[in-house]
């Protein structure tokens, strides 16, 4: 698979697109000519079960579930979907992983992180990465979680 380093935009007169995720076969890499022009990260592929969007903030932790395998669009990047109503439900980490979370953004100094995750269809959990100001209103929107609040209260403390 191969993801854009930067924000994945492209201008042109057609009007802005995104570019996803993508798969990439063994031809696709017999040629990498003019990569660094356009840096991207490279990553083997995952059999999915769902994505796992977790939001840090000042050490409590809020994660979604993604159920991304449930369309065709969406199962390389569950971004790529038009599907407004793909499904996202509240996701309970084990205490282990949850833990992880909370010390990989302590450890970057962070005190906000939106931390991507595969969970894989024999669950395990795979880590993506790691954004420091990542998306968050669309989760509370859909599942309630009190990010905003938690943020507001973090910003107060």
């Amino acid at each position: 698979m191969a993801k854009a380093v930067s924000s994945g935009y492209i201008a042109s007169d057609e009007g802005v697109r995104a570019i996803f995720t993508s798969r990439v076969s063994n031809e696709d890499l017999a040629d990498l000519a003019g990569l660094e022009l356009a840096p991207v990260i490279f990553q083997e592929w995952i059999d999915k079960a769902s994505d796992i969007r977790v939001t840090v903030i000042a050490g409590k932790v809020f994660a979604a579930e993604i159920l991304s395998q449930t369309h065709v669009d969406s199962r390389t990047d569950w971004r790529a979907t038009n599907d407004p109503s793909l499904h996202h439900e509240r996701h309970q980490l084990p205490l282990q992983l949850e833990e992880m979370c909370v010390n990989l953004t302590t450890e970057l100094g962070l005190e906000f992180g939106a931390i991507d995750l595969a969970l894989t269809t024999d669950g395990q959990y795979i880590f993506f990465e790691i954004n420091p100001n990542g998306e968050w209103v669309w989760i509370e929107d859909q599942l309630g979680y009190p990010i905003a609040d938690s943020i507001a209260t973090w910003l107060a403390s």
